[in-house]
């Protein structure tokens, strides 16, 4: 078996060029919202009021349970949080 090297975690698991940058995209923008969550030291009820998600969903995030969420899910909050003049990476 040869050992293979990859650029990404996504690189090696994605299936498909557009899965990986999907995939990246994805873990970029999750990790910006749960830096400027966790760097706010914000409550579960002020992150899922920012972010329009349940407080049970930012306790998943935070805990990197994180399976369940799609891309149009993190860009959903990432668009509620614009709405309200946060600015994430």
């Amino acid at each position: 078996m040869a050992n293979e090297r990859f650029e990404s975690v996504w690189d090696a698991i994605c299936d498909t060029a557009e899965d990986t940058e999907t995939m990246k995209l994805w873990s970029s923008r999750l990790s910006a919202v749960q830096r400027y969550i966790t760097d706010r030291r914000m409550t579960a009820k002020e992150a899922g009021a920012l972010f329009g998600i349940e407080a049970e969903t930012v306790e998943r995030i935070r805990r990197g349970r994180v399976g369940a969420l799609s891309t149009e899910d993190v860009e959903g909050m990432i668009r509620s949080a614009a709405g309200q003049g946060v600015r994430l990476p």
